[in-house]
């Protein structure tokens, strides 16, 4: 790659807000991101060749150790090189006793040493599928809408602040030719980001304008959220800005496809680059399916979603994260 861009990617990199934002975290997810990122380059270094390297696979999930010691998604890490050595080779060759042992060989300890501090916690243990499992079990007719709708959230947000740098990248092209799978695959992408932000609006009350994802920043800023009864007002945004950055996170959002449908192909999914692919695909799907969604918990809370029931009666049980089965298998035990 020329050095130019090089230095465009480091600076547009730089200013994107919600890089910088996260920079200033204290939470899990820099140190968490920094280390699941060295282990994706290990593994990527080990698919160079057509024999996997070894020390390159033992490397990396050294790494993804301690990454799963910071978040306990970290675990994907592993079974996504794992994934990528099926996606080269056949199931015999990839499966061989050295791949397994040097990719799961150095995260058993810190899976080990995560078990024995789970069972310090007391009568409440880690159950994260057991948990998920148990709310969507409670909750499955708001399955479908909430993934479709967090799908819309990860897009629009991803469009946003892509946006620059799939300029940049359509800037860097003479020209730009698609196939009909490419162009159905554009547009699919961008009905499925449509129909999640009209659902949210629809069945769960949300606004139609960004931010579609509020965990980190709102409509008033980076970390502004309401507080009890305030919300902070540092920032106000009129809503013609806001109608615009929401246009943005869509049309970025169609360039950011286009540079995907156009830049990957067969060989990038059997190459070194899998890795992160695989991981984020992986890892993205574990997200948006993931129990103790607040949209899931407001939606179950409507009338309109519960039949009329007499004066007096008590009303239906709504599954939270406090109440799941999990929960109280946990609380089971410390009887």
């Amino acid at each position: 790659m020329p050095s130019q861009r090089r230095v465009l990617g480091a600076l547009l990199l730089l200013a994107n807000p919600l890089y910088v934002f996260q920079a200033y975290s204290f939470l899990t997810d820099v140190p968490f991101l920094a280390l699941a990122i060295w282990a994706l380059v290990f593994y990527s270094r080990a698919l160079r060749t057509p024999r996997p390297a070894l020390r390159w696979l033992a490397a990396g999930s050294c790494i993804a150790a301690g990454a799963f010691l910071i978040r306990q998604i970290g675990f994907l890490l592993p079974i996504s090189a794992v994934v990528c050595l099926l996606l080269r080779q056949p199931a015999r060759a990839a499966l061989r006793p050295a791949h397994l042992l040097a990719i799961f060989g150095p995260i058993a300890p810190a899976m080990l040493l995560n078990a024995y501090l789970d069972t310090l916690r007391g009568p409440v243990r880690t159950d994260f599928f057991g948990w998920t499992l148990g709310y969507w079990a409670d909750n499955y007719s708001l399955f479908l809408a909430v993934v479709v709708s967090r799908l819309a959230g990860v897009f629009t947000t991803l469009g946003l602040f892509m946006l620059p740098i799939c300029l940049a990248w359509l800037a860097c092209r003479p020209t730009l030719r698609l196939g009909p799978r490419q162009i159905v695959a554009v547009l699919a992408g961008l009905l499925l980001t449509l129909t999640g932000v009209v659902v949210r609006a629809v069945d769960f009350g949300e606004n139609l304008l960004f931010p579609h994802l509020t965990k980190f920043f709102s409509a008033h800023g980076f970390g502004a959220h309401r507080i009890g009864d305030t919300l902070p007002e540092a920032i106000s945004i009129p809503n013609s800005v806001t109608i615009a950055i929401t246009l943005a996170s869509i049309l970025g959002f169609a360039l950011l496809a286009l540079l995907v449908v156009t830049s990957l192909s067969r060989d990038h999914l059997r190459g070194p680059a899998a890795a992160p692919l695989v991981f984020g695909l992986i890892a993205l799907g574990l997200t948006v399916s993931n129990r103790g969604i607040p949209l899931a918990d407001r939606a179950a809370e409507e009338p309109r979603r519960h039949p009329r029931r007499a004066p007096g009666e008590d009303p239906p049980r709504v599954a939270r994260p406090g109440g799941l089965p999990g929960a109280s298998l946990g609380r089971q035990r410390a009887r």
